[in-house]
């Protein structure tokens, strides 16, 4: 009883200061600052995993392929450095992962010709892509809480296998600010699996353009990028440190093999060589064929050389309208 009074408490005092921190964006108490190019917000509601990362690298070769110069800011969460760091050029990348961040690191490593930068400030490390690279479009990583720089589309992703009842604000539920903040995006989009009715409906009432999601999911061998492996009848043990371990499970499960064995750290975890090992000694005790993990697991592990059979589970991400949500970002005048 104390304890829920004591949630309540902080979750409408948390309310309270993300309300008037909105508000002081939207009467000019805060300044906003404007990149001279077009920016596009890929962001969420929530903590926790909404497929962000896949979104930027799927928005970034779809807009590529319709010919823009893409560029890409991320405020680089854990990063060792501070300022304005240059992660990639689009060719060459710059720095190791834990300098630049996991999720920008491991965006260099998928994107071709597409420059990402890093900072706090989300403007100075547009301006820089800017400088140097000409850019058309920037996308914004993870940008619908940062107001401090003006976007032009804000796309707001919504995990569709959450809860309903998890939307409130933190610490009760999972948002990081009210459900009313909502009305600020332009684009709704729709990842992990299709909403219940209830969060379904919560989204129509919204009269925003909604779109729906598929994730296709390969596996390749450590060290290379071109060999499709078949995960059938093997044993298998996962490792990861993402922020949704249990749709990475679900995705296995589904290749007809046989979890034997887990270990999933929290989001962002830094691996040392002493994990790997421990990850190895857990799928030996537990008869495992071959280790999984992530993409973005695997460019923070890979540098311990494991001697562990082990395989990376790749995954993109695609908007089943994809005709039809161009045009309606190209509605805003791309």
């Amino acid at each position: 009883m104390i304890k829920n009074f004591a949630l309540t408490l902080i979750s409408t005092f948390y309310e309270f200061i993300t309300y008037f921190r909105n508000l002081f964006y939207e009467i000019g108490v805060f300044k906003i600052n404007q990149l001279p190019c077009k920016v596009i917000s890929i962001g969420n509601l929530t903590v926790g995993g909404t497929g962000k990362t896949p979104t930027v690298i799927y928005m970034a070769k779809l807009l590529k392929n319709k010919g823009y110069k893409i560029g890409i800011i991320s405020r680089g969460y854990k990063r060792t450095t501070k300022g304005t760091i240059l992660v990639s050029d689009g060719i060459n990348t710059f720095h190791k992962w834990h300098e630049v961040g996991d999720e920008p690191f491991m965006m260099a490593t998928i994107l071709k010709n597409i420059p990402i930068a890093v900072d706090s400030n989300r403007y100075r490390a547009g301006l820089l892509l800017l400088k140097k690279f000409n850019t058309d479009i920037i996308l914004m990583d993870d940008g619908f809480q940062h107001r401090k720089l003006y976007r032009d589309i804000d796309i707001l992703l919504i995990n569709g296998g959450e809860s309903s009842n998890m939307y409130k604000p933190l610490p009760q539920g999972l948002l990081r600010e009210s459900w009313a903040s909502i009305s600020r995006a332009d684009i709704i989009i729709t990842t992990k699996k299709k909403p219940n009715i209830t969060l379904s409906n919560k989204i129509k009432d919204t009269l925003l353009p909604v779109f729906d999601t598929k994730i296709n999911y390969s596996i390749i061998k450590k060290k290379s990028t071109d060999i499709s492996l078949q995960l059938k009848n093997k044993n298998v043990f996962l490792y990861s440190g993402i922020a949704d371990p249990k749709s990475f499970s679900t995705a296995i499960i589904k290749m007809n093999c046989n979890i034997c064995g887990s270990r999933f750290f929290p989001d962002h975890f830094s691996y040392s060589e002493k994990d790997i090992k421990k990850i190895e000694s857990l799928a030996k005790e537990n008869n495992a064929d071959v280790i999984i993990t992530t993409e973005k697991d695997w460019v923070k592990t890979k540098e311990y050389n494991p001697k562990f059979e082990l395989w990376v589970i790749k995954l993109s991400l695609e908007i089943i309208e994809e005709k039809k949500f161009y045009k309606t970002l190209l509605s805003f005048t791309l």
